[in-house]
């Protein structure tokens, strides 16, 4: 591991490679001062660039504090321009026309027929992967190495280290889509299972294999062992990566008073708010 030395007013990391950072604070009376708990390089190919400082500790007179940064190469860069509205493309304003109109669409049908359904299941699966990307951001933060994917590669705009503008995109529309595909008779089978788990397997798996070939691509980075392209790997991606976002729209289904199945969906955005602002409390950045 290398070592960075670092001034209480410098901003510029001096070496270009860094896991270790060392910093020493000659302090009067005895005061506690705000000092680095965490650095984040902006672009960790470039020498001498600038740092992002965050999550500031306190430390007592001619106190060293030496801290272990282990993030991987893709988390560093996934943490690069997070949040960053510079980044935008021209291409995101089309995409965002196609959700709205979608949504449009489907509103006006649900204040017609008074059936609900679609819209329920494409807000319910947007809300899983809003909490899926916020649990995936404090996994980088608790195990200072990585969350278990990151999207470190070229987007319009990275919201999280997973998450971005582009996927964000596909999962407010992913859940009309399961919601059409299943039969109006919830009874009816397919190959003698309900045709609403079955579709949840397929759309499931379907979804796990474009994930494979956006890895093989390299712009979606799987860093633990457990969650890869190995059999085990695949089969846990396919469980908590997408599988629970169908039953969770099969379980909203199933509430037939529209009142208490928006409140289920309000709850799923809720844990994930309230989580994002723990998170924001504590200073952690994901």
């Amino acid at each position: 591991m290398s070592i960075v030395s670092y001034d209480r007013k410098l901003d510029i990391c001096e070496q270009p490679s860094w896991g270790l950072i060392e910093y020493n604070e000659n302090l009067s009376n005895n005061k506690e001062i705000s000092i680095i708990e965490r650095a984040v390089k902006v672009n960790p190919n470039e020498k001498n660039s600038q740092i992002f400082l965050t999550e500031s500790l306190k430390y007592s007179e001619h106190k060293e504090l030496f801290m272990l940064i282990d993030y991987t190469q893709a988390t560093l860069n996934a943490l690069t321009g997070l949040r960053d509205l510079t980044s935008l493309e021209w291409y995101v304003i089309p995409l965002l026309a196609i959700v709205f109109y979608i949504y449009a669409i489907e509103l006006k049908k649900a204040r017609t027929t008074g059936n609900w359904d679609i819209i329920s299941c494409g807000l319910t699966v947007f809300g899983m992967d809003f909490f899926n990307e916020t649990w995936n951001g404090w996994v980088m933060v608790l195990t200072n190495r990585s969350a278990f994917w990151t999207t470190p590669g070229e987007t319009a705009l990275r919201v999280m280290v997973g998450w971005n503008i582009e996927i964000i995109f596909m999962f407010l529309i992913n859940g009309i889509v399961f919601a059409y595909m299943l039969e109006k008779d919830e009874k009816k089978r397919i190959l003698g299972i309900p045709n609403r788990w079955f579709y949840a397997v397929v759309l499931a798996a379907f979804c796990v294999i474009i994930e494979v070939l956006l890895n093989v691509a390299n712009v979606l980075i799987w860093e633990y062992p457990f969650w890869n392209r190995s059999f085990g790997g695949v089969w846990l991606i396919f469980l908590i990566g997408y599988f629970h976002f169908y039953v969770a729209c099969i379980l909203i289904l199933k509430i037939k008073n529209l009142k208490k199945s928006f409140m289920a969906i309000g709850a799923i955005y809720s844990v994930a708010i309230l989580m994002n602002i723990i998170a924001a409390i504590a200073g952690w950045v994901y």
